[in-house]
């Protein structure tokens, strides 16, 4: 049971971190377009009868529109996103910058185009709408006060005559704009419309963020619950994944105990283990059984008041105000609850609860696989197990039947004809082909059932295979074999256990040199990169042929040509290679081309640092090699 502290997440979700960014991005391209239309516009303008423009001031309004959308658009592109924080302070600052930039660059223009009497003044509304897309709703509150208050501030200004009044047409100039009720009367008119388009427009956002942050919580939790089959685990990472997703207090996770018919706490995350005892179960039976597994989900949003809930004190103590429960179900069958903490009342809105009901949905799933794989790996174990009791039981009798067989073939039980000797020969070869199928079905049975429970050790390769190699020399010079190994002076460090790399390449080695006519060549080559070491075991065998090669880790299979070629085997020896392969967490290819030979790769975690632990294989070197470090 997984019990710790809530970390709390960060206030920015990604999503609208992203979408924040993704804005400012569009928002420069605009004020590209903004800044020139301006010059021109000032351009043109100036040409025209009737018009009275500030030329000056507004050229350099828009080459400042220019100059800071340059500056903006060089330190955007300089984020890195890899690192969250910076990134999120960063792309706060800059919308920041863009906003407030662009209202000094609105008051000057509204004050160089007729101030209160400007026909730029939709451009406040323009502002107010670009800000509520891209910041919270109390900040486009306060542009919006600054904005209409910077209208108001000019307009005072230029009837008190302390700011000079233009008017863009020469012919159009009045005393309007020193009429305080028609500067109060346009206030209030812009002041209304602003703040329904920044109430609207943040209201879309808001929804619109919450959204997004509930579907990028499910994906987080999915992407969090699926990453493991062990259900502890499993359910650890849900009740973490989904308190941070919902910015709860904590949550629990109860499963049917199947022996008993109760509920058991399996995993808990953000709550006292005071409130945990106090409280085996927080909702009445009745609760779950009525409402929580037929109509969920069950919310409860006065912890404190409500008659669903069996120990109010506790409650209180932990400071729950609101809670939601969820069943889990799999395999067709409610198989537990999971519920939710918050320290608010009426914290789950509909949309909370319904984002806890898919979660829990997801995790149902995901406890249903990790169920069947445990049965999956209780059946293998025990199908293992069986295989190594009954192969054991035989070991003996057969291993009898042999020296028996092998006393009468050297005739130390009188002479036999030659149609008998045959027979008895026939016999010895098929006790030795049985011998050795044992052999191997107690080495699958035994590297299933033991190496994974082994701890692994660090393993010197270069010692462990020239020993190998030195061992398997007389039978290979027997076939005019030629067997090398090719490998860096450097000692090569690898985590497994010593009988599973002994099975791994007396069985690799072994089927080169079975497989390799005589006059051939068997050669073992180590090669190291960039963190791994890869282990190479080549022949110029007979090869398999490509129909054949998707299949040659299967339990029992033999290749054709094997088979056509009447070589003994038990098709059992690379299926015993990939077990212990998978168990180490290794990765292991095989190409080959039928009459030219076989390549078999091992790719494996490596250690180049000559003061890594070691096993026995390769530790006198190692330690020679530690005291020279030290002189």
């Amino acid at each position: 049971m997984a019990n710790r502290k809530i970390d709390r997440p960060n206030s920015l979700d990604m999503p609208f971190l992203c979408e924040i960014a993704g804005g400012s991005v569009q928002l420069i391209r605009a004020r590209w377009l903004v800044g020139l239309l301006l010059l021109a516009a000032t351009a043109i303008g100036s040409n025209l009868k009737g018009l009275s423009l500030q030329e000056r001031p507004l050229y350099l309004i828009g080459a400042g529109i220019l100059l800071y959308n340059a500056a903006l658009s060089f330190f955007l592109q300089r984020l890195n996103p890899q690192d969250r924080l910076a990134c999120e302070i960063r792309t706060r600052n800059i919308v920041l910058i863009q906003v407030a930039f662009d209202w000094l660059s609105m008051t000057a223009f509204l004050h160089f185009t007729g101030g209160i009497r400007s026909s730029a003044i939709p451009l406040i509304l323009t502002h107010v709408f670009i800000t509520a897309l891209i910041m919270s709703r109390w900040l486009t509150f306060l542009f919006i006060f600054v904005d209409v208050g910077t209208l108001g501030g000019i307009a005072l200004l230029e009837r008190a005559h302390i700011l000079p009044h233009y008017d863009m047409i020469a012919a159009a100039e009045s005393a309007i704009y020193t009429d305080l009720l028609f500067i109060v009367s346009r206030l209030a008119f812009v002041t209304i419309i602003a703040f329904v388009i920044g109430f609207v427009m943040t209201s879309v956002m808001i929804r619109h963020q919450e959204r997004d942050s509930r579907t990028f919580s499910l994906l987080q939790a999915a992407q969090t619950i699926s990453a493991t089959l062990d259900i502890q685990a499993l359910v650890d990472n849900l009740t973490q994944s989904i308190t941070q997703s919902l910015k709860a207090h904590g949550a629990t996770v109860r499963l049917i105990d199947e022996s008993t018919g109760r509920l058991v706490l399996e995993s808990s995350y953000g709550l006292s283990e005071d409130f945990l005892r106090k409280s085996p179960l927080e909702l009445t039976l009745r609760a779950i059984e009525t409402e929580v597994l037929t109509a969920p989900p069950l919310v409860v949003n006065e912890c404190d008041q409500d008659d669903r809930i069996q120990y109010h004190e506790a409650v209180r103590e932990e400071g729950i105000r609101s809670m939601v429960t969820v069943p889990l179900r799999w395999l067709g069958k409610p198989k537990g609850i999971l519920s939710v903490y918050a320290r608010r009342p009426k914290y789950f809105s509909p949309a909370n609860a319904d984002l806890v009901t898919k979660i829990a949905s997801i995790a149902s799933t995901a406890l249903e696989n990790a169920t069947s794989y445990r049965i999956l790996q209780q059946q293998d174990s025990e199908r293992a197990r069986f295989v190594r009791i009954v192969t054991h039981e035989l070991r003996s009798p057969v291993a009898g039947a042999q020296s028996l067989v092998r006393t009468m073939v050297r005739g130390l039980v009188g002479e036999f004809e030659d149609r008998q000797f045959e027979l008895i020969e026939r016999v010895s070869m098929r006790l030795d082909q049985l011998k050795s199928l044992i052999d191997d079905l107690l080495a699958l049975a035994s590297g299933r059932m033991e190496d994974l429970t082994k701890p692994f050790e660090w393993i010197a390769l270069q010692p462990y295979l020239q020993e190998l190699v030195d061992r398997l020399q007389p039978e290979a010079a027997s076939k005019q074999i030629q067997l090398k190994l090719d490998a860096p002076t450097d000692l090569l460090y690898v985590q497994a256990t010593e009988e599973g790399l002994a099975r791994i390449f007396d069985n690799l080695l072994g089927n080169a040199l079975k497989y390799t006519p005589a006059g051939g060549r068997v050669s073992i080559v180590l090669h190291e990169e960039q963190g791994k070491v890869e282990v190479r075991v080549v022949d110029t065998g007979i090869g398999i042929p490509l129909s054949d090669q998707p299949h040659i880790w299967d339990e029992f299979y033999r290749a054709r040509n094997v088979r056509q070629a009447g070589i003994l085997g038990t098709g059992l020896g690379l299926s015993i290679v990939k077990a212990l392969v998978d168990q180490f967490g290794w990765l292991i290819t095989a190409e080959s081309k039928e009459g030219e030979g076989s390549t078999f790769t091992l790719i494996l975690p490596a250690d180049f640092n000559s003061h890594a632990p070691s096993g026995r294989s390769g530790g006198a070197e190692k330690e020679e090699a530690h005291k020279t470090d030290e002189c």
